[in-house]
């Protein structure tokens, strides 16, 4: 059994097994002549960052098997990164000040899921599973809210500020913020449609005619820092309105970065409701929550 870089496509030879490690989450996977088989086991802890000492006990007895009949000749499983199945809160690392009238970028991590394809993703699918476990919340109001996953990751003024939580699998994520209101926006956390947006690769720093024309006077002046090989997903939005509610969405098109990025994946629910798509209300009075 030998380790492997997780995303993309792996060919296995029949009875040959691999693993691969995102994160905390370890995934093994093996071909037989009929089947597919695969079992998920969460790494153990290491202190101070020292690797841990050598298990005595058999971990291949430990894992728990799963079996997928496919009635497929494919000889390959794709891997790919997936948003997460719902919305994310996500606390700012500071209580946020937005003047009325005004505009602001600010970038977070998204944690991601794993999905594993037999053959080319779109068609069967092995598993889907999250790298790394999430608390349940509830944000907005009891009638206008929505069942959300907590974040451990922060809303941050810079990109390069980004840090993600024990080497999660994660992808980034620019949050515009836009006060139309004749009053100022106070907020201590946002609530993001994770499960709508897109994700991007970096394929190369520097961005494509297209790419760089679309880029809006509002991100010329912001640094960041871009390197190939980055997961980012499309950006997503939250405008306070004059009535005082906060209206949030996401774009279906490539993050607005100086790079060239190729998608890897799409929104979990991209035919879903209309409403939804436009953005939702969630919060009557922000400063409430």
């Amino acid at each position: 059994m030998g380790e492997a870089q997780a995303w993309g496509s792996h060919s296995f030879s029949i009875g040959e097994e691999k693993s691969f490690t995102l994160g905390s989450l370890c995934v093994t996977i093996r071909r037989t002549v009929t089947t597919w088989q695969y079992a998920l086991s969460q790494l153990p802890e290491h202190v101070d960052d020292q690797p841990a000492e050598p298990e005595t006990t058999d971990v291949e007895a430990e894992l728990d098997w799963s079996t997928y009949i496919c009635g497929s000749s494919d000889d390959a499983i794709t891997l790919v990164p997936a948003v997460p199945d719902r919305p994310l809160v996500i606390k700012a690392s500071q209580p946020i000040h937005i003047a009325p009238g005004a505009t602001y970028t600010f970038f977070t991590a998204i944690p991601l899921w794993v999905q594993a394809w037999v053959g080319k993703p779109g068609k069967r699918m092995l598993f889907d599973v999250p790298t790394r476990g999430f608390s349940n919340t509830w944000f907005g109001g009891a009638m206008t809210g929505r069942l959300c996953y907590t974040s451990s990751e922060q809303v941050v003024r810079h990109a390069h500020d980004v840090r993600t939580s024990e080497g999660t699998p994660s992808a980034y994520c620019a949050v515009e913020v836009r006060n139309n209101a004749n009053t100022p926006l106070n907020f201590s956390k946002l609530a993001v449609f994770a499960d709508l947006l897109r994700i991007y690769e970096v394929t190369d720093t520097k961005p494509d005619g297209m790419q760089q024309r679309k880029r809006r006077a509002t991100r010329e002046g912001i640094h960041f820092s871009v390197e190939a090989g980055d997961l980012w997903t499309s950006d997503a939005f939250a405008v306070y309105s004059a009535e005082e509610e906060l209206n949030i969405s996401v774009s279906d098109r490539p993050p607005q970065i100086p790079a060239t990025v190729t998608r890897l994946s799409g929104p979990r629910n991209p035919d879903g409701d209309n409403i939804i798509r436009r953005g939702l209300i969630l919060l009557r009075k922000i400063s409430n929550y």
